[in-house]
């Protein structure tokens, strides 16, 4: 059965959905709704793998949320964010068939801890990003996108993967600027 629609971007393994699940599920499978949950830590990722390797309409990605680079920002419904290492997201990238993007990944320069050394937080989200579409391009599959307060450099990071040859595909999951910034692919048009 095709879908009639498939959410690109949804967290239905996460423990706030633990009382309704079955009911959001079953209204998915009646409206031909498919879902792709979204992994945001080295521990959301594991538990996005399992939900979908044993949920049928169910897909699901692996990745690390740009802010746990550079913010003590604390979702309690993603539990502990954990240790990042880019070995263990492509380890459950290879895991499952089921795995049909890298990500959540990006820039977020708007979650910075206050006092922090913002160069060094940018550089250390950048770092992330570009070793997510490392892997991405590896394993030639999508890229789900966060992007907060950084378009500008999101697009040159994305220009520098398509001037290498690549042409990165994907979804952006968050977006905090304008309709005509986001119609530019290069930093020289990006507002």
């Amino acid at each position: 059965m095709s879908p009639h629609l498939i959410d690109t971007h949804c967290h239905i393994h996460f423990p706030p959905y633990d009382e309704d699940r079955a009911a959001v599920l079953a209204r998915m499978r009646e409206k031909g709704v498919w879902g792709i949950t979204v992994g945001t830590t080295i521990g959301t990722s594991r538990s996005a793998v399992a939900f979908a390797d044993m949920t049928d309409g169910v897909w699901a990605t692996v990745g690390y949320h740009p802010e746990h680079f550079t913010s003590s920002y604390h979702d309690e419904a993603e539990g502990d964010a954990g240790e990042y290492s880019i070995g263990e997201i492509e380890s459950l990238a290879r895991s499952s068939k089921k795995v049909v993007a890298i990500g959540e990944t990006g820039l977020d320069f708007f979650r910075m801890d206050e006092g922090s050394d913002v160069e060094t937080g940018k550089a250390l989200q950048e770092k992330g990003l570009r070793e997510h579409i490392a892997l991405a391009r590896q394993l030639d599959l999508p890229v789900v996108f966060h992007c907060r307060d950084a378009l500008t450099r999101l697009a040159e990071i994305v220009q520098d993967e398509r001037t290498n040859g690549w042409k990165v595909r994907g979804v952006v999951h968050c977006y905090t600027g304008t309709f005509n910034a986001a119609r530019c692919t290069t930093s020289d048009n990006a507002g």
